[in-house]
């Protein structure tokens, strides 16, 4: 049995019906799998970060947690 989407109704007593949905929902998920790769680059994660140049700044920044001592700093 159908929706008005196309969807097939799961109903309890059908194991043929819910064979197909388990292997067409493995089936989706493994071709969304296929489809996301992580970035590779910075410019994949944050285009304003990649283009970032620090040499424009004279500011320091201090980052918590990065000095271990305070002759180090």
């Amino acid at each position: 049995m159908a929706d008005r989407h196309g969807c097939v109704l799961v109903q309890s007593g059908g194991s043929q019906v819910r064979q197909e949905f388990f292997k067409r929902a493995k089936n989706l998920m493994d071709d969304m799998n296929k489809s996301t790769q992580a970035p590779c680059t910075l410019k994949e994660y944050s285009v304003w970060m990649s283009s970032f140049q620090a040499s424009h700044y004279d500011e320091q920044l201090e980052i918590p947690g990065s000095c271990y001592s305070q002759t180090n700093c």
